[in-house]
């Protein structure tokens, strides 16, 4: 178990609503002087608790509540694993972002003046907390393609001087070896283009996720604060426009994680060549 999910548990342990469940079922089991009854209200206790830590929004919670304990002032993202990475630069402000948006839409559909417009899109909320981990995941997997990105240039440039050696070679034998070192470094070169493309083709659809984030951001919190009907169009029309732009925003992560999964695979064969 990742040290990350063991703190989340251990979060969820001490939760003011589950130690408040637990202190009763304790103080009914203390009066009744059952043994039964304690083991039961233990076995509910520890339901409560996983229920709790298998929350999105807990878990999210929880994990930036300890980031700001360790000083990271929520700038660390999940990579998978286990694995905490540090976010910087644009990764850093897409995070910011995400969670902006998250807590803004929170706090404005639970107030909104609409209530046609609370009951449609409160079933979002959950959803909307699981993206923006979705979103931190991409940051930080975005940050380290940024990282891993080679000098393709400067791979050509060798490419360029075994070709000029094997030109030049008059042994066959050391013809031979520039020939294999020359394929190899052809190899290397393809794998870094593509790590290099689609390092910036992840970069290219965090800005236009970003901007879409803004965009459905803005878009809720005036329809939370004039009311859904009070725009162009009706009610329906004006919920069914947020309703396309959430549609589109997954789109986008679903094709940042293919981009993902895809650079993986390419990393997988560059290693086993």
């Amino acid at each position: 178990m990742s040290p990350d999910k063991v703190g989340v548990i251990t979060a969820a342990l001490f939760a003011p609503r589950n130690l408040k469940a637990g202190l009763v079922m304790l103080g009914v089991s203390f009066v009744s002087g059952s043994a039964i009854i304690l083991a039961i209200g233990a076995a509910i206790y520890g339901v409560l608790v996983m229920k709790t830590a298998i929350d999105p929004e807990f878990e999210r919670k929880a994990l930036a509540e300890a980031s700001h304990v360790r000083g990271e002032g929520g700038r660390t993202a999940r990579l998978g694993g286990g694995q905490t990475v540090r976010l910087k630069g644009q990764y850093l402000e897409m995070k910011k972002k995400a969670d902006g948006l998250l807590e803004e839409m929170q706090r404005h559909v639970k107030g909104a003046a609409d209530p046609f417009l609370r009951e449609q899109m409160e079933p979002l909320l959950p959803d909307l907390s699981r993206m923006v981990s979705r979103i931190e995941t991409l940051c930080a997997s975005a940050q380290g393609l940024e990282s891993a990105r080679a000098d393709v240039a400067s791979v050509k440039t060798e490419i360029a001087g075994l070709e000029s050696r094997l030109e030049s070679a008059e042994d066959e034998q050391a013809r031979e070896h520039y020939r294999q070192a020359l394929e190899q470094k052809k190899k290397v070169e393809e794998n870094e283009e593509l790590m290099n493309r689609a390092a910036e083709r992840m970069d290219a659809e965090l800005i236009s996720l970003g901007a879409s984030l803004e965009t459905f951001r803005s878009d809720l919190v005036r329809m939370s604060i004039v009311g859904a009907g009070s725009g162009a169009g009706d009610e329906g029309g004006q919920v069914k426009l947020l309703t396309e732009q959430w549609t589109a925003i997954e789109a986008t992560v679903n094709e940042l994680e293919s981009l993902r999964a895809e650079d993986r695979k390419d990393r997988s064969r560059q290693r086993v060549r």
